[in-house]
């Protein structure tokens, strides 16, 4: 007799009613999860790492007058693109007029500025004194100002006088930006606070306050590696601290020559190889060094209408930096061609 086929045992409708709900259960928590990261996700990036391109809007949006109806975009050209990537730690380029964004590396990780700070320290001043005329006494610590920085292996400028020497405020503004003289821009930073944790202060609110999302200022010279910023940052900040004719017209002089009230004169060179360019027009540049840095260089140049403001951070040597930057500016004004759109 053959043996009787088992009986299939149908589940309960209890049974399937609780498997089902625990399907559900489980793929609501899936989803609640999925739900819940891509928010965290969205808004952390847009709260603590916006997009370059609204960031890079702070450009124009943080200058007064500068807004408008209409911008002109730039538009790659076909077959153009870059030849070579810039050797730098980190960088952007920016249109300043749209805020686009036309090359960009590691652009918004913080990295030590150096002599960059001066930018932040010269525009800080302007906003507290705006009589350059005025008379600055050399104190006895002029020269000595700043050393308890230096370290082996820092290119250290300096603005040499005798105590007692009877210079201007313009002197002190000129010769930090221009030659890069640390204790001018430290005299400066004095001069906006006596206190170096107040100073400190202003210095981080200012950049903050202008757009720059990730900068930290300790001191106005830029002879401490932990003054940081990111490259986008600091693009926003050169464009800003370029709109004040005193800080644009320092940055392009190739030499900058002064007599103390004292009758003795004096000389500060500029540290930009970029100056007498033919292929555009130098708004402003400042460049920094520091051993834990690297060569830095911020500059804002003009073509035919055309503003582009470039940040390289940490290139392997001066040369380079100036050989890059040439380069870089260069393809970016030809390569790209700019259409009018109404915003």
């Amino acid at each position: 007799m053959p043996p009787r086929p088992k009986k299939k045992l149908k589940p309960s409708k209890k049974s399937i009613r609780k498997s089902r709900n625990k399907i559900f259960a489980g793929l609501a928590f899936l989803l609640f999860s999925s739900v819940i990261s891509a928010v965290v996700a969205f808004a952390y990036y847009f709260a603590v790492y916006p997009s370059a391109k609204n960031a890079a809007r702070a450009i124009s949006s943080q200058v007064a007058g500068e807004q408008t109806s209409v911008i002109q975009q730039p538009t790659l050209k076909p077959g153009s693109a870059m030849l070579s990537e810039p050797k730098v730690q980190a960088g952007v380029l920016i249109d300043a007029d749209s805020g686009t964004v036309l090359w960009a590396k590691d652009a918004e990780s913080p990295r030590s500025i150096a002599s960059l700070t001066k930018l932040v320290t010269a525009a800080t001043f302007l906003q507290f004194q705006a009589k350059l005329d005025t008379v600055y006494r050399v104190p006895n610590d002029f020269n000595a100002d700043g050393q308890e920085l230096v370290e082996p292996g820092d290119a250290i400028s300096a603005l040499k006088l005798p105590a007692g020497e009877r210079i201007t405020y313009k002197d002190l503004l000129y010769t930090a930006l221009i030659g890069s003289a640390n204790n001018s821009a430290i005299a400066l930073g004095r001069l906006i606070s006596g206190g170096s944790e107040i100073l400190a202060e202003k210095l981080t609110a200012f950049a903050r306050k202008s757009g720059a999302r990730f900068a930290d200022l300790y001191e106005p010279s830029g002879l401490d590696p932990r003054n940081k910023a990111s490259a986008l940052d600091l693009a926003i900040l050169a464009h800003v601290a370029f709109q004040d004719s005193n800080i644009s017209q320092a940055s392009k002089l190739p030499v900058y020559n002064f007599r103390s009230l004292n009758g003795s004169s004096f000389r500060s060179v500029n540290t930009n190889k970029l100056l007498n360019h033919t292929d555009f027009e130098i708004l402003g540049a400042k460049t920094g060094y520091l051993q834990e840095a690297g060569y830095n260089l911020a500059i804002e140049a003009e073509r035919q209408g055309h503003r582009l403001v470039l940040v390289f951070l940490g290139s392997p040597s001066s040369a380079e930096r100036f050989a890059n930057a040439e380069a870089l500016l260069k393809w970016a004004f030809s390569a790209f061609v700019w259409e009018t759109q109404n915003t």
